[in-house]
């Protein structure tokens, strides 16, 4: 994979988006607590009915980090499947351009509380067994599965790495409080339709203030009729908007914890 071209790794934050400067931090009135904090995230949008969420998303970060990658940029490179593309195929871009990056899930398609006690290459050689195990032959459906081990396998082989836990919020607190965005592959259309929708999206966490959490969604058009975007939620609707979305894919359910290395 090609390495993006960064325009100024000592850039400021854009002063377009929601918080001038980059990052806003939000205090107790003791000073002494942390309630909350936004950072500057580029907003990149993607048509309705469409399935480059993935890319719009992978566009936000780097464009945080000041760096030039469009969601053509990222089609160029990055196989586009049918369901769109899979958290560790973006994982493995980031890696590629000097970042640090922890898929975070509970996903019981792809793994469970035993594997809590394995170290990474423990869990590697349980993706890399089950991975040989399937057969597509007794059922084409597995192919799906298969592909997705199979980018988990290459993501951790790139040195990417895999941590077995539910997706809380001392997650996103830690990464917020760090200046650091994140990715949440999550169910949304259940908190703005007007009758049950399953969907499994992508989008950027931005900031939390409270019990609020804020995200930037490529779907989100304020005023317009057909607004599908989520711009912020509860901890408690984001965490089960994670969850339930396990009901897709293997890489579901899970939030991406993403380090520039330099």
């Amino acid at each position: 994979m090609a390495q993006l071209k960064d325009r100024d790794r000592t850039r400021k934050p854009s002063t377009a988006g929601r918080r001038a400067g980059g990052f806003d931090s939000m205090k107790t009135g003791m000073g002494s607590e942390r309630m909350g904090a936004r950072l500057d995230v580029p907003l990149v949008r993607q048509p309705y009915k469409s399935n480059i969420c993935g890319f719009a998303g992978l566009s936000m970060i780097y464009k945080f980090y000041g760096m030039d990658a469009s969601v053509s940029d990222l089609k160029s490179r990055i196989e586009l499947h049918p369901i769109g593309t899979y958290a560790p195929q973006l994982g493995l871009d980031l890696l590629s351009n000097d970042f640090d990056v922890d898929i975070v899930t509970y996903n019981p398609y792809l793994v469970c509380k035993a594997y809590q006690n394995l170290s990474q290459e423990g869990l590697l050689k349980e993706f890399e067994a089950r991975y040989r195990k399937v057969r597509l032959k007794r059922k084409p459906a597995y192919a799906k599965i298969k592909l997705a081990l199979r980018y988990f396998i290459d993501f951790m082989n790139a040195g990417g790495r895999v941590t077995v836990k539910l997706p809380d919020r001392s997650d996103i607190t830690g990464e917020i409080d760090s200046g650091r965005p994140m990715a949440a592959l999550l169910t949304t259309r259940f908190l703005n339709s007007k009758r049950p929708v399953f969907n499994f999206h992508f989008v950027v966490v931005t900031g939390y203030s409270g019990d609020t959490v804020y995200t930037n969604d490529p779907l989100w058009r304020p005023g317009k009729k057909e607004n599908w975007g989520v711009s912020s939620l509860t901890f408690d609707e984001l965490s089960y908007a994670i969850t339930a979305s396990a009901f897709g894919d293997l890489d579901n359910a899970c939030l991406i914890k993403i380090r520039r290395k330099s």
